[in-house]
């Protein structure tokens, strides 16, 4: 049987190159210059939502990218991709995911708010952009609250001996740092 088209959709085939005339400000799909192995591919913020496999081997479309995804880069007729572990996006269409601001982190992919960024822990910090994780205080500091952004060296005459500690411990009686 033929499969059905949607008429509310635009279907490009895979084959599809710029040709003279063709508009080149479209919002959702682009055409590259038409050399060899280039051709048409989704515009920024833009994936392909075809799901039916009877015509995905011939066709694809350009589709709004869902809230926690966004296009692949290079852009390509792929779909969607989840935003990686540290950035988030609640844009419909969203040509990028925004990283996590320092001091926080996001573990998981394809998060949609700013709100799923979680603070470091006491005992960690995050020195940059976009975190997935965050990084242990190394001995000779301290980070003693939550979203530390850089550890505290330990003052003169206190030290931390241990990755991860909230404080820094007095020096001995007749020790000294």
């Amino acid at each position: 049987s033929t499969p059905q088209l949607d008429a509310s959709r635009v279907y490009l085939t895979k084959s599809l190159t710029r040709a003279d005339g063709f508009p080149k400000d479209l919002v959702d799909f682009k055409c590259l210059n038409g050399t060899a192995g280039e051709g048409c591919v989704c515009n920024a913020g833009y994936g392909n939502g075809l799901v039916e496999v009877s015509l995905a081997g011939k066709y694809f479309t350009c589709e709004p990218c869902a809230v926690g995804t966004t296009s692949t880069s290079p852009l390509s007729r792929g779909t969607c991709v989840l935003c990686e572990a540290g950035k988030y996006t609640g844009q419909r269409g969203s040509p990028l995911c925004r990283g996590c601001p320092i001091g926080t982190y996001i573990d998981v992919g394809g998060s949609t708010s700013k709100a799923d960024c979680k603070p470091c822990a006491v005992g960690y910090y995050g020195p940059s952009i976009a975190g997935s994780t965050c990084i242990k205080c190394p001995p000779g500091s301290s980070c003693g609250k939550q979203g530390m952004q850089m550890y505290d060296p330990c003052p003169s005459g206190s030290y931390q001996d241990r990755p991860g500690n909230a404080t820094c411990w007095p020096c001995p009686a007749g020790t000294f740092q």
